[in-house]
């Protein structure tokens, strides 16, 4: 009988596992989610992920999975749509278990005191999503548990992180089942992937510096997957997936040299397709560049953010001079190896004319995909806290009202912000063709030529994506449409 008792028992923990939609508008694959479904999966729980914009009646087909859980990774700018849906959705079934994570509560904390939010999950959410959803299914009490913050009658609580996750071989592949569903993005032919997490640089615009505050104490900053576990990833992807081009989306991926050197060994053995990655200029060598070459790194990315040492610098916290970056282009341009710049426009003491140092550094690097955005600073971020001090922000900022997108409009208090929003729309036109500087210097001040600016800017995106993904122009062309009528629209509005 004794047998029998624990066998029943297993079947009934089967039978009353969790199910969790993990819920999106956003057209890509994004690699936390996917961590998350396949942690949790591993966890005896059942996890499906669904994209707003590719469903007709998006709340009807979530209620239809009958859902435990619905869960959010959001950005801050983004984080209203899941407020929004989450309030619908618990005005049609109470007793549904929201979280939100992701960026925006990470950083913004102060998110749970919104009236339609009750439990956030802050930094690296694996094994607490996991601690959370098995004591729920359980019926044990969950407002102790590390990396959330939770409201309950009217009380909050607040938990600090865990340690980092140490051993990143501990978490299955990314779990990309429910987003190969959507044939969109089953067939992109660029797959992201990550071989580590953190980074331990201070750049005051990124979020690894506030990480690594909320971290302090926890565990060693920098980790990474062992070589074999990412090479199995990536025979797994080509196996299953129409697959062009790796991209590794680590801050740091050139840090750890021992490491570089075993990946660089094991990538030139199989017949892998190209892969791009980023790097981090001050790291770049002659050596790291043949190497990358010659194991089939095809693109890179680069952070230049601005061509004013002094904004880099004293500003931005880059710890990067002209000289290297210009170096660094030399190398990938004598190794075959295209560049993708990335610059921001409106940044605390810009003018028009510091601007163009970030074109001119950029023409004379000669940067294959020149990206620039408008800076906007998100609360949580040293340089938020700097801009504000300096009050260079303009007003009160609500941060429900910050924009998601980093090309429509700036929150920064600058009399030359205008011109410098019309100069980041025409920056990969004067880069790629320096002949037409001059011109550019005179029509970034003409107020009322931003439609035009707006048609400059989504043409030459279509292309300098499409060239950086190494896609056709016609699949660019839709993604870059259906991502702009996500930014300017969710089918769920602010007023559900």
């Amino acid at each position: 009988m004794a047998g029998y008792s624990v066998k029943l028992k297993f079947v009934i923990k089967r039978i009353t596992n969790m199910k969790i939609l993990f819920l999106a508008n956003t057209l890509f694959d994004s690699i936390g989610q996917m961590y998350l479904t396949s942690y949790l999966k591993k966890g005896g729980h059942k996890c499906k992920i669904l994209i707003e914009r590719e469903h007709r009646d998006f709340i009807k087909d979530i209620l239809s999975e009958k859902p435990d859980v619905v869960a959010f990774s959001i950005t801050t700018g983004n984080h209203l749509w899941a407020i929004n849906l989450s309030k619908t959705l618990k005005k049609i079934k109470k007793e549904l278990k929201v979280v939100l994570g992701g960026p925006h509560c990470t950083f913004y904390p102060q998110a749970i005191n919104h009236q339609d939010v009750d439990v956030i999950c802050i930094g690296e959410g694996e094994i607490a999503m996991l601690e959370l959803v098995n004591k729920w299914e359980q019926g044990i009490n969950v407002t102790d548990i590390a990396n959330f913050h939770f409201k309950e009658n009217g009380k909050i609580y607040k938990n600090e992180v865990r340690n980092y996750i140490e051993d990143l071989d501990v978490l299955p592949f990314p779990d990309r089942e429910y987003y190969g569903r959507y044939k969109f993005l089953h067939d992109y032919p660029s797959k992201p992937i990550m071989a580590g997490r953190g980074c331990p640089y201070r750049c005051t615009f990124c979020f690894n510096s506030g990480i690594n505050r909320l971290y302090r104490g926890k565990g060693k900053i920098v980790r990474y997957r062992s070589v074999q576990n990412v090479i199995e990833e990536i025979e797994y992807l080509q196996k299953n997936y129409p697959l062009k081009t790796v991209v590794f989306m680590d801050d740091t991926f050139a840090m750890n040299k021992p490491w570089l050197a075993e990946f660089f060994e094991n990538y030139k053995k199989r017949n892998f397709p190209p892969f791009w990655c980023q790097l981090r200029v001050n790291l770049v060598t002659e050596d790291l560049v043949k190497n990358l070459s010659e194991s089939g790194c095809t693109r890179v990315s680069l952070g230049v953010e601005s061509g004013n040492e002094h904004i880099r610098e004293n500003i931005l916290h880059k710890g990067i001079s002209n000289e290297k970056i210009i170096e660094t282009g030399r190398l990938l341009h004598k190794h075959n190896i295209k560049f993708r710049t990335y610059n921001m426009f409106g940044l605390p003491e810009e003018t028009v004319d510091r601007a163009f140092e970030t074109v001119k550094l950029n023409q004379k690097i000669k940067t294959d995909y020149p990206w620039a955005a408008i800076a906007q600073p998100f609360p949580g971020t040293e340089l938020f806290t700097y801009m504000q001090n300096k009050g260079l922000i303009k007003g009160d900022v609500d941060i429900d009202k910050i924009n998601t997108s980093f090309f429509k409009e700036s929150i920064i208090q600058n009399k030359e912000t205008e011109k410098l929003v019309n100069l980041q729309k025409l920056f990969y036109l004067v880069v790629k063709f320096p002949f037409l500087t001059r011109a550019v210097k005179k029509f970034v001040h003409f107020r009322r030529l931003g439609f035009l600016y707006e048609f400059v800017f989504k043409i030459t995106y279509i292309f300098n994506t499409a060239g950086s993904y190494n896609m056709s122009i016609f699949r660019t062309a839709i993604h870059a449409f259906k991502m702009s009528r996500m930014y300017s629209k969710s089918k769920i509005s602010d007023d559900t």
